[in-house]
This record gives structure tokens, sequence and C-alpha cells, in this order.
């Protein structure tokens, strides 16, 4: 999960900026990059009052979803403009908040989905392999970008991250089952305390 999550970063990070300069042009990048910034006051109260009393897992699956769908819909509107237009321009606007704030957002969901996941004992075991796999995400998707790019297109990157996000639905399955299991270990656990306390 957390090699998939900080691929999709690094790829949203990298295509942003670069399919917003083809779009709109390097005058209008500090724009944007405001606005994204003053969206993150706005988005952040948003995803935590919808993630609020929900399952990590539960909502890191609605989110890669959600995250994905976006993702799909976008090259649309870009193939369809040209550079400098309106339409070029305000698909530009929409790909760099996209990039910028969906894969902040769902390494903050990877992080939240690890502390749901792990015990205290579990967490001291497997940080480092967590790390490790932020890092081989990060290498891997920075080594494949270019070469990506070369063949196929920069929009073809947009695909590459809904495959991404599609696959980090497998891990983030198995997290829900192990939260299922726990939380029925736990009412179990209670019910027998509660029968020894009966008198």
């Amino acid at each position: 999960q957390a090699h998939l999550a900080n691929a999709v970063f690094t790829i949203g990070r990298n295509i942003g900026p670069a399919m917003f300069i083809a779009k709109a042009g390097a005058a209008q990048l500090p724009i944007v990059m405001f606005i994204s910034g003053f969206s993150v006051i706005g988005i952040g109260p948003v995803f935590a009052k919808w993630s609020k009393g929900k399952r990590a897992a539960k909502v890191n699956y609605e989110f890669c979803l959600l995250s994905a769908a976006l993702l799909l819909l976008l090259p649309l509107p870009i193939a369809m403009s040209t550079p400098g237009s309106a339409l070029g321009i305000a698909a530009a606007y929409m790909l760099f908040l996209a990039e910028d704030l969906l894969p902040m957002l769902l390494m903050m969901q990877s992080s939240s989905l690890a502390q749901g996941s792990l015990t205290g004992h579990a967490a001291k075991r497997l940080l480092g392999l967590i790390q490790l796999g932020c890092s081989t995400g990060a290498m891997t998707a920075g080594l494949a970008i270019a070469p990506l790019v070369r063949t196929f297109g920069s929009t073809a990157l947009l695909f590459v991250q809904v495959l991404l996000l599609l696959a980090s639905l497998w891990p983030n399955h198995m997290a829900w089952w192990y939260e299922d299991f726990d939380e029925g270990r736990e009412g179990k656990k209670k019910e027998v305390q509660d029968a020894s306390a009966a008198p």
C-alpha cells in the first residue's frame, strides 16, 4: 500500500506542473500554486468530516475509487483542447489541482490506514518495511516517468496512476479484513469479560 501510494504521489507531483505549463503556460503557474495551497485549507476539514467515524480501510477504498474516476475523466478535456485556449487553461487548472491535492490526501489516508491496521508491537516491526515501500515506490515511479512519457505521451501517466490506485485496493482489502478480524476478536474478549464479571 505504501509503495503504490507513494508511486501515485510521485507521478502526480511530476505530471501536474509539466502538463499545466504545456496547456496554460509557465506564467500562470504561481497563480495555480496559490489556489492549490489555499484549497488545502478548505478541503482538509471536508475530508476529515467525510472520513470521521469510518474505518480507515473503507475511507481509503472509497477515496481510491473516487480518485481513479477523476483521473479517468481528466484526459477528455485535455485531449479536446489546444494550448492557450479557454478549455485548455481550465483543463490545466483542474489537472494541477487534482494532481496536487488527491495524492497528498492519499498519502495522509495511507498513514491513517497503517495506524488503524497495526498494533504498537507490529508497527515497531513493520515501520522499516513501510518506509522501504515508500522509498521504492518513489524511486520506481521516478525512474519510469521519462520512458513512459517518451513512449506513450504524458497523458498516459494519468492511466498509470489509475492502474496503481486500483492495484492498491488489494492490500487495502487485506487491511479491511484484518480490521474486521480484530474487531471480532475484541468483541469476543469483551463478551468473555462480561460473562466472567456477571454474578
